[in-house]
């Protein structure tokens, strides 16, 4: 064992630090039991470490990987397949700490007060690019002693395989792009002249502006056609407060008439703009899409999330709507292979609070829990049944306890316990701890109760990702509770499918013993939305 801190100083080409395309100005070092830190214009004279020792080490081991020549195997892929990292921002994650910053935690930590960067003439350009490795050093002594539980090594753990993810990405298919965008345009194209003739000889107010004169105060109002580009013109048109997708056009569609016709034009062009806008046009004249994957949040509490389920920034690999999806595609020889966990967070909600009626369903393959559900609460709505079983399970209320009674219990028992303690701690090995801040309210305790349930999902996932990639899985992309990667190919599918379903359907008997035993469904293609 070699322990050794590093930490790298960069300049970037964008607006924002990106490990992929970032340049080294120095490198810095100091062996974990030293204190003489070292610094270089390279990787040259890094000495061997075993494990690496990092505060971000998705930025520092990812612009390592890149220039792996300082390895004993200048390969990225070997070095990513067998690097050892400790993180002190990952470990920081996992125990709940609310300043993830190197500064701020050296002040919450260790009672140690840095010289910031407009102040660093003070100690000398030496000294002040010292002090982080020092601060990481000295993090590390005091955090690794008190973690508990699994979570922080099964992030650390998985930190090269994000890596190697950011790098990878999906290949845009130009063509069924160019399809997508005509799609959509058309579709905006046909919401807008339908809106155009449900209103015609309709008039709203515009604008409505004050004017005085000597002979008193009145107001000037300008009326006009409404717009489908404008939530004010259109609020006042519906008679509604506001036009929020779910929580007012959505419904207003679904009762129909002629207000409802109007919300659902609303809604499909809305739909059309945002993707025309946020996905399609930023694809044209692109080879590649990739993002750079987080197991926490950065330094500034950016991005990332509170239960421990992975981000993706830049481009958010994990939020692209299926007319996206099926423009992305595998690389030439390769496919997509596709593994998606059935039911998981419901799996863990019934396994961590025992509720007999989630178990019992859950166990039996032959029952739909959201079936059931919607026949108690919604006259057989399936749609709504399983709209309450993974939107309203968190709230707790009185429906939740009238169908899932110990379940209820738990969440009672958990939010008391949180409101001592003001945080949450996720089960049994995983242990992952995240603040609650309790002024939130109702929002504090939907997170509280959400917390355990989605963390243990989330590093049930991980660990079946570490698993796939320490087997030499290419991972590419980690979706709500989907796994991605590539394959050959020219692979046997059927056997390929079923490599992959063993070793996630393991991990799920592993950790849910009593609700675990259920297949994982794998698909192979050219394209993700296919």
């Amino acid at each position: 064992m070699n322990p050794l801190i590093v930490d790298l100083e960069t300049t970037t080409p964008g607006p924002k630090p990106d490990m992929r395309v970032d340049t080294v100005t120095q490198v810095g070092w100091l062996p974990l039991d030293g204190d003489v830190a070292k610094w270089a214009e390279c990787f040259c004279p890094l000495p061997p470490f075993d494990p690496i020792v990092c505060h971000s080490a998705s930025y520092d081991v990812g612009i390592m990987a890149r220039q792996a020549t300082f390895y004993p195997v200048a390969d990225p892929a070997h070095f990513l397949r067998h690097v050892n990292i400790h993180d002190t921002l990952a470990l920081s994650y996992a125990q709940g700490k609310q300043d993830l910053s190197l500064k701020g935690l050296g002040a919450s930590e260790l009672g140690v007060v840095t010289v910031p960067y407009a102040q660093r003439h003070l100690i000398g350009e030496e000294q002040y690019l010292a002090q982080d490795l020092f601060l990481t050093r000295d993090l590390l002594k005091k955090l690794l002693p008190l973690n508990e539980g699994t979570a922080y090594d099964i992030d650390r753990a998985l930190i090269p395989a994000l890596i190697d993810c950011s790098y990878r990405g999906y290949e845009v298919d130009q063509k069924r792009l160019e399809g997508a965008i005509a799609v959509a345009e058309g579709t905006r194209v046909r919401m807008e002249w339908a809106f155009g003739r449900m209103t015609a000889g309709v008039e709203v107010l515009h604008s409505r502006r004050k004017r005085t004169r000597k002979s008193g105060v009145d107001y000037v109002e300008k009326h006009g056609p409404p717009s489908i580009n404008s939530p004010l013109q259109l609020a006042r048109l519906l008679g509604t407060p506001d036009t929020d997708e779910k929580r007012t056009l959505a419904p207003l569609a679904a009762r129909g008439g002629d207000r409802g016709i109007l919300a659902d034009l609303i809604l499909r062009h809305r739909e059309a703009s945002t993707g025309l806008t946020t996905f399609f046009y930023k694809l044209r004249g692109r080879d590649k899409l990739t993002g750079l994957f987080n197991i926490t949040p950065d330094e500034d509490m950016e991005g990332g999330t509170g239960t421990g389920r992975l981000s993706s920034e830049r481009e958010n690999m994990q939020n692209q709507p299926p007319a996206v999806q099926r423009c992305l595609r595998a690389p030439p020889g390769f496919l997509i292979r596709r593994g998606d966990f059935p039911q998981i967070e419901l799996r863990c909600a019934a396994e961590i609070s025992g509720d007999p009626v989630m178990i019992e369903a859950l166990a039996d393959p032959k029952r739909n829990l959201h079936q059931e559900t919607a026949d108690k609460l919604f006259g057989g709505d399936y749609a709504r049944g399983k709209r309450f079983n993974f939107r309203e399970l968190y709230i707790a209320g009185a429906e939740v306890r009238a169908v899932y009674p110990r379940f209820y219990e738990w969440a009672q028992e958990h939010w008391a316990n949180v409101q001592r303690t003001s945080y949450s701690t996720s089960p049994d090995p995983f242990l992952h701890r995240r603040f609650i801040p309790l002024l939130g309210g109702d929002h504090a305790r939907k997170q509280a109760i959400n917390h355990p349930v989605q963390s243990m999902a989330v590093y049930i996932c991980k660990v079946a990702m570490n698993r796939l990639f320490q087997e030499g899985s290419l991972l590419v992309n980690q979706v709500h509770d989907e796994i991605q990667d590539y394959v050959p190919e020219d692979c046997d599918r059927a056997l390929t499918a079923r490599q992959m379903g063993s070793i996630m359907e393991a991990v799920m008997r592993e950790y849910l013993p009593r609700v675990g035993n259920a297949p994982v469904d794998v698909t192979i293609s050219k394209y993700w939305g296919e």
